[in-house]
Order: structure tokens, then sequence, then C-alpha cells
């Protein structure tokens, strides 16, 4: 039965037992899903072994079991998340920002998806795309100093300096103790304007 092995495999990889899990999460992948509650225990199940793949170090075998993930049961976040962490690591931007994508095809207030999804953009140049992603992670979370002082930095980069000015004053009330932001802070000289095209 593929509930049974499903919830034996969850209960074995809580208890740490590593194979046993497998070998129950092997069973739930070998069978062919009829529901939609089947679909996505396969998919949860193929997520469990690429996780116990990178554990071996196992990157291969880790990717190609969450592509399978995703191909089970397209609507599985975690999936679509750990894939994205997977290119991430990689370096492969242009995978990584796809499945971010879809993260936030399924779930548009992710905030760790916009989070990375800001961070892969900016790693790649691309600094208006980061900026947008940082905007919306600072209305999610209102109270990130961190996501505050990423925009703020996004903001210096474009050359808008009142608004990195806010972001970075903002990111030192939340914490007063944030280095980075009171050193980026200080070099927006009070002088510096905005640089209109």
């Amino acid at each position: 039965n593929l509930k049974a092995h499903y919830r034996l495999a969850i209960l074995e990889s809580k208890e740490n037992n590593l194979e046993a899990a497998s070998t129950h999460f092997n069973h739930v992948t070998e069978a062919e899903p009829t529901d939609p509650e089947e679909h996505f225990m396969k998919s949860a199940s193929l997520v469990r072994m690429a996780e116990l793949a990178q554990n071996k170090n196992d990157e291969k075998r880790a990717v190609t079991l969450l592509i399978a993930a995703t191909e089970a049961y397209n609507q599985n976040m975690e999936a679509w998340m750990a894939l994205a962490s997977h290119y991430v690591r990689t370096n492969d931007s242009g995978r990584a920002i796809k499945a971010l994508e879809k993260v936030l095809e399924l779930d548009a207030e992710s905030a760790l998806a916009h989070n990375n999804l800001a961070a892969v953009y900016a790693r790649s140049g691309n600094t208006k795309e980061a900026l947008k992603h940082f905007e919306i992670l600072v209305q999610l979370q209102p109270t990130n100093h961190q996501a505050y002082y990423n925009l703020g930095m996004m903001q210096m980069k474009l050359g808008q300096a009142d608004a990195a000015r806010k972001s970075l004053s903002k990111a030192l009330e939340i914490n007063p103790n944030y280095a980075l932001a009171a050193n980026a802070l200080e070099k927006l000289s009070p002088q510096q304007t905005e640089n209109t095209p």
C-alpha cells in the first residue's frame, strides 16, 4: 500500500533510520499513483530521496530525483525550492530563476523565493530585477533588517541615493547594531542626490 509505505518512510526518517526510510520511499516512487494525494506522496518521497543523495554528496542523483519530483507533482513547492537551491549552489542562474519563478507562481508571497530570486538576480548583475524582489520582500517581512539592507544596496547601485538612505536607515532602526547597514549609510554622503537620467 502506497500510503502505508509513505507513512513508514516518514516515521523512519524522523527516527533517523535512513536506510529503512529509503526502502519505503523507493516503494512509493516505484508505484503508479492513481490520485492527486498519491502523486504528492511520490513527489515528496523523491524530494526525501534527493536529500539522502545530497547527504552522500551525490549531487547528480539528487538533481535527477528533484526533477522527477517536480514531474510527479508539479505543484510541490518544496520540490521546486529544493531544485532552485541546487541550481543556486551550482551557479546555474537561468535554471534557478525558472524554478524560483515556479515557486512564486504557486505562492506569490513566498518570502524565501523572493529573497533567493533577488539574490540570484543581484549575483547575475540584474540589479533592477533584484530590486523588485527585495521591494516585495520588505513588504512581506517588514521587520527583516537584512532585506532592507539588501534593498538599500540595490538602490545604491542604481543611483537612488535618497531611497537607499531610507532603506539603510530602516535596517538600522530594526537592528541598531547592524554594522553593514551603518557602514553603507556612511558611504552615502548627505550631499549625494538622486542620479536621474
